[in-house]
């Protein structure tokens, strides 16, 4: 309808109220969908059309604004790595700044022949504290449950991939469903439980679990050990040499990364004190 300035209608249909109302018209949990003749019986204000431009206009202020902002957050962002290494007494040889691979054969006989592996070592010598493999410090939940089996009439936290926000970690538009919406058979999780995103994981998306839950299956789930701290693991996975790593473990159509593959990356590990006081300054 040309009466309705596509400006408007993009901002109700992005604004809190209009996100709502999508919401509450789409059906399923484990792929929420939103059908045509739902999307048909989304209301519309029909107001005046130079309220329309001044709603359209407030809207595209916001954008710019908000782009503004993303830039100083990937600024920011972008100094996590400096930051983790510093605060773990880390300094890095002049020599790694350089990015060669280059060790002696006899260096590397019988062990990883990868960047990432001479890298490591590199990195190890220069460290005053214990370096463990990540399948030492935590182990993964394979617990798993059908609500649409048994508990049908219940309400449900169930966190989908599209309730982490990448990067910060953050848990957004989440609310508890119904089991009936789950038809598949889902990974249990309890509070202080790490997820990751195993399906793409250059999407960064890990979460340090605040309850009980059900969760996709596109996450991984990390119950840590004794010694650990859940959100000093969660800053760790959320670095850009985890990303990196598990982007290199990835196989099939739409790609993966199991646990075997990232057990053997080695974390360096503060003592437990000094684990919380970096997670909590990042």
């Amino acid at each position: 309808d040309r009466k309705y300035l596509p400006g408007y209608l993009l901002a109700y249909l992005q604004s809190s109220f209009g996100q709502a109302y999508i919401r509450w018209l789409t059906g399923g949990a484990a792929q929420a969908k939103l059908s045509l003749e739902r999307i048909e019986r989304i209301e519309v204000p029909d107001l005046p059309e130079n309220i329309q431009l001044r709603i359209a206009a407030l809207l595209r202020d916001a954008f710019a604004d908000r782009e503004r902002k993303l830039l100083e957050t990937r600024d920011l962002y972008e100094r996590l790595n400096s930051q983790i290494l510093e605060l773990l007494g880390i300094v890095l040889p002049a020599a790694e700044s350089s990015r060669s691979p280059l060790v002696g054969i006899g260096d590397i006989t019988g062990r990883r022949f990868d960047f990432g592996a001479v890298v490591y070592r590199s990195r190890r010598s220069l460290f005053d504290g214990s370096e463990r493999n990540l399948s030492e410090l935590c182990v993964p939940v394979n617990d798993r449950t059908t609500p649409a089996e048994e508990s049908p009439n219940e309400d449900v936290n169930y966190v989908s991939l599209s309730n982490i926000a990448s990067n910060t970690g953050e848990l957004v538009d989440f609310v508890p469903v119904k089991g009936s919406e789950i038809l598949s058979s889902s990974p249990t999780f309890k509070s202080g439980d790490v997820l990751f995103g195993r399906m793409r994981p250059y999407l960064n998306k890990v979460w340090v679990a605040e309850f009980d839950g059900l969760c996709s299956a596109e996450f991984l789930v990390f119950q840590k050990r004794e010694g650990l701290n859940s959100a000093f693991l969660a800053t760790r996975l959320n670095a850009d040499d985890f990303v990196a790593f598990a982007n290199r473990q990835v196989s099939g159509e739409r790609p993966r990364v199991d646990f075997e593959k990232l057990s053997d990356f080695p974390l360096l590990l503060p003592p437990s004190a000094e684990q919380g006081r970096i997670a909590a300054k990042l």
